[in-house]
Parts: C-alpha cells; sequence; structure tokens
C-alpha cells in the first residue's frame, strides 16, 4: 500500500532474498531460517486474504506537548486490502463511510463499482481512495500510509535484502513463544517515499518462528531528531470465520521531533465485520435480463 511534502505514499520495490555465506553463525542460521518461514507465510497468506474487508473504527487525537487533547475525530470506514499476483504488491486503501456519525452520500456506488474494475484499475483507483480518505484525518500532519498491512510488506522475500534483521528479545503471546525481530532499512529507494525523496524505515516484527506468522509488527518511518516520525504498530488476532491472523487494532504516534512545541497526533484503530466481496454475484445481478 503512497521541502517535506505530505501525505506519504508507499511505494512497494523489488528486490532480492539475502543469502547467508557459509561462514554464518548458528544464531544467523536460524534467523534466516525463520525469516524465510516468514516469507512463506506471507505469500500463502497473501493468496487467502486477498479481497477482504474489514470495517475500521477509528478515532484521531490532535495532543499538545501538555497531553491535552485539542481536536478529535472519529471515522467509520471500510478498508479493502487486495492481493494483485501479477505485481506481486498489495493494494490496500481505506473508504470513509461516516465522518463523526454523519454518513457520506454515496458510499455505497463507490464501493460496488471499485471492485468490477480489471485489478491494474483497482490499483489505480485504491491510489485514489487513499489520497481521498487522507481528507479526513486532521492535524497538520498529512498522511496516507497509516493501513495496517504496511509492515508485512518488509517480510515478502522479494524484500527481505533491503532489511538488517537482528533477533532482540522472546516474548509470549496468546500463550505461545514468539521471536522479537528487530529490522532497519538500508536500500533505496525505500519502502515509503514522498515528494523530496526517501525515508528509510525501521522497527520490529513479532514472528512465531515455527509457523513464520507475524502476530504484531510496529513500523517506523522518519527519526527522532527529523522534521517527522509516524509509529504504527499492529495486532493481530485469529478470526474465527478463516482462522487467519487478521489485523485487530492499530495504534499510530505522528510527530515532529525537529518541532518540540508542535502538537502529536494519536490514532487508534479497531478491525471487525470481516468479510470477502462477492464481485461475480454482483456482476450477474446488474446484468441485463434476456
Amino acid at each position: 500500500m503512497t521541502a517535506l511534502r505530505v501525505p506519504l505514499v508507499a511505494v512497494l520495490v523489488s528486490g532480492y532474498f539475502a543469502a547467508f555465506s557459509e561462514g554464518a553463525t548458528a544464531d544467523a542460521l536460524a534467523l534466516q531460517t525463520v525469516m524465510a518461514r516468514a516469507g512463506e507465510y506471507l505469500m500463502a497468506y497473501a493468496k487467502q486474504f486477498s479481497a477482504t474487508i474489514a470495517e475500521e473504527r477509528y478515532l484521531q487525537q490532535v495532543v499538545d506537548r501538555g497531553g491535552v487533547t485539542r481536536q478529535t475525530r472519529q471515522l467509520r470506514s471500510d478498508v479493502f486490502m487486495i492481493w494483485l499476483p501479477e505485481k506481486g504488491e498489495w493494494a490496500g486503501f481505506r473508504a470513509v463511510l461516516e465522518v463523526d456519525g454523519k454518513a457520506l452520500p454515496d458510499r455505497i456506488e463507490r464501493l460496488r463499482k471499485l471492485f468490477l474494475q480489471s485489478p491494474a484499475e483497482v490499483l489505480n483507483r485504491a491510489r485514489e481512495f487513499a489520497d481521498e480518505s487522507a481528507r479526513y484525518n486532521i492535524g497538520s500532519i498529512g498522511r496516507n500510509i497509516n493501513l495496517p498491512m504496511m509492515a508485512l510488506d518488509v517480510v515478502k522475500p522479494s524484500n527481505q535484502s533491503r532489511f538488517t534483521f537482528k533477533e532482540s528479545d522472546e516474548e509470549t503471546i496468546d500463550g505461545k513463544t514468539v521471536w522479537v525481530i528487530e529490522f532497519v532499512e538500508h536500500d533505496r529507494p525505500t519502502l515509503v517515499r514522498t515528494s523530496v525523496g526517501d525515508i528509510f524505515s525501521q522497527g520490529k516484527l513479532w514472528i512465531d518462528p515455527i509457523e513464520g506468522r507475524v502476530v504484531r509488527s510496529e513500523f517506523i518511518i522518519g527519526s527522532t531528531t527529523g522534521d517527522l516520525r509516524s509509529d504504527v504498530v499492529v495486532t493481530y488476532r485469529p478470526d474465527a470465520g478463516s482462522g487467519l491472523w487478521l489485523p485487530s487494532r492499530m495504534d499510530e504516534l505522528h510527530s515532529r521531533p525537529s518541532r518540540p512545541l508542535s502538537d502529536r497526533i494519536k490514532c487508534t484503530a479497531t478491525y471487525g465485520n470481516i468479510r470477502r466481496p462477492v464481485v461475480e454475484t454482483q456482476e450477474r445481478a446488474d446484468a441485463p435480463e434476456h
């Protein structure tokens, strides 16, 4: 899933899976195995999760440096995640249905038409919807990369060579031991770019070392001293219907570290009502009778 000019646009790029030399240590080989499993898991996950819609309840708050909330907004949206196998990438976007409880009038027709397009057109429309939904964001930091699947692009096999990975810890989540793996991006072009160029990312992945499943992610762009820093944490939970681990919550913090007196933007999103669009049924229902 897009002087510094925002919104940011997520740009997916191709790379090659990192190979380890014969002299690699046992720890490095273990990490290589876990990341290979994570890559395999992601590709299988993409096929099962493709063309899935989740209802998102999204609370945004503009908070001053004293911790006082100056402005709030609540959105109800449908978040679309589409895997495009021809391109080997995600198209993800947010279609806003309600703003502070007020419905947007043309929401149903826009959503119906979207899924009757070709895959290439869907990708083009996804970017259009991302920019459109971004106008409902509050605060002085424009953004449209705030989608829950963003960090999963780090474990995509063709992207892994762009990052340095390091196991930093182990934790227990839902009764299972997971590895906490730190990542730092080092290649250009970066996954996220703005009108002024590349923005390197870093963060953490909480990965089941046996299944390769990502159960939590933290994706950070920017620095602690720059003009922009965004920290997005996503928690996954098993979906009762499909058995897949799908996003259940996303927490964001956007700030301008170089401007210590500026406001911060805090956001919390929760996901439910997960379903898949039935495009063929829609097409048959809309077809004229003979």
